[in-house]
């Protein structure tokens, strides 16, 4: 077994225990995945302007480096997620707007330790802490989502989001919505779908490839 299969390993065993994976994928066919996801990922979704809707910087344009000030580099990580470091991901959930159930970042919080205990503790902070600290990431959480707290509400509540992914209590299919893939819509599937990929990189351009049919959907 390579170096960068065990770490992938170990960073997947929670599911793979959980028998919700089968089996790992490798470094060719994560990088495939990652391609043909990439577009999914950077270009807002159809219901970006509602989610963010009465929010004073919920524009892109205005958001964007408000969003990068808090979470810094690993913000543009935009592959597996797997390179992120848990408190980016941490932070990553707390500004960003998730109307649904928000199974891959929660699924990518699991593959490290306490990963949700740590996001239960620093979004309880803000939410319920009167600091300096907390004051002030309330307010800037506040100029980007619009009713920040009934958001936080979701993940911290009993039976609430963090409960839910620490039972493995993910989303049904029928949940997510057409406009979004549903290989793509939480690390597990996103992991169960790399596997199905060619394992060895028969030709360099394979990546474009993929990129080039998964824009088919935002150019129709």
């Amino acid at each position: 077994m390579t170096n960068f299969s065990q770490y992938l390993e170990n960073r997947l065993l929670v599911f793979l225990k959980a028998d919700l994976i089968k089996s790992i994928p490798n470094k060719w066919q994560l990088l495939q995945g990652s391609v043909e996801m990439m577009p999914y990922v950077v270009i807002p979704d159809v219901d970006d302007s509602q989610r963010y809707r009465d929010a004073k910087y919920g524009h892109p344009m205005l958001r964007t480096p408000i969003i990068l000030g808090y979470i810094g580099s690993d913000h543009f990580k935009i592959g597996s997620g797997l390179g992120a470091s848990c408190h980016s991901i941490v932070k990553h959930l707390n500004i960003v707007h998730h109307q649904i159930f928000p199974s891959y970042d929660l699924q990518l919080l699991q593959t490290h330790p306490l990963g949700l205990e740590k996001l239960r503790l620093y979004m309880g902070k803000i939410e319920y802490e009167n600091s300096d600290w907390a004051n002030k990431i309330r307010k800037k959480v506040g100029n980007v989502l619009p009713d920040a707290s009934n958001y936080r509400i979701n993940f911290l509540k009993p039976g609430g989001w963090i409960d839910r992914a620490s039972n493995f209590d993910y989303e049904s299919i029928n949940e997510i919505p057409d406009y979004l893939r549903k290989d793509f819509f939480s690390l597990i599937s996103f992991i169960n779908y790399c596997n199905t990929l060619p394992k060895k990189n028969s030709f360099w351009k394979k990546p474009l490839i993929l990129l080039k049919r998964s824009m088919i959907k935002f150019t129709n």
